[in-house]
């Protein structure tokens, strides 16, 4: 059964990160749709320059116990090396890891990484029996992905899903979800300090 990643909700009260290099976000080339970007569109998916890594966090807060999984800004992710090989070996389509500096106190610590998703799928989702609205495009009102609140009820087409590990909908960029079996392989080995939504799987054929 697939659910939905969450991180950013039980974060540690107080933990924080904040960058301390130039600002890579703000280096995505002008041109660039960022609307069709955060859907994961054929344009591609930004990448900042090898001059602007490692991203570089300073870890500030009364808590400094570090997680396997992490919230940085947003909706952004931190991965250890851990979760970096298990994805590796399950995941058929290659995401992106860029390296992360975290400066702890007085310790620098390498080995970690911003997960830069890629696995962006098309039409996995049964709209209408999740709970689910359609977004408009600010300007043209044209309806051009999806909406949800928190931990919404989702419905996968199975046809499409199969065969993924870790994945989301192109038309709800923002909602990371994983496969049962990904799901076991972190409890297995001890991935600790997050939780799931479970969803359903539908078959339509």
């Amino acid at each position: 059964m697939p659910a939905q990643l969450e991180i950013r909700y039980i974060q540690d009260p107080g933990l924080a990160f904040v960058q301390i290099n130039d600002d890579h976000w703000s280096k995505e080339p002008r041109d660039i749709n960022k609307r069709d970007l955060s859907i994961g569109s054929k344009a591609g998916i930004f990448l900042p320059p090898a001059a602007y890594l490692p991203v570089e966090y300073r870890v500030v807060g009364p808590v400094f116990e570090l997680h396997d999984m992490m919230a940085a800004r947003g909706n952004s992710m931190i991965f250890s090396k851990k979760v970096r090989r298990i994805i590796e070996e399950m995941e058929p389509l290659p995401h992106h890891f860029l390296p992360v500096r975290l400066h702890v106190q007085d310790h620098v610590l390498d080995d970690w990484y911003h997960f830069k998703f890629a696995n962006f799928l098309d039409d996995a989702i049964v709209f209408e029996q999740s709970e689910l609205h359609h977004s408009h495009h600010p300007r043209t009102r044209e309806v051009d992905g999806y909406s949800a609140g928190h931990a919404p009820k989702i419905a996968w087409r199975s046809d499409v899903i199969a065969g993924h590990h870790i994945w989301a909908d192109r038309k709800l960029a923002s909602l990371v979800t994983i496969s049962d079996t990904l799901l076991q392989r972190f409890r297995k080995e001890n991935i600790g300090r997050f939780k799931v939504v479970p969803g359903t799987t539908v078959s339509l054929q």
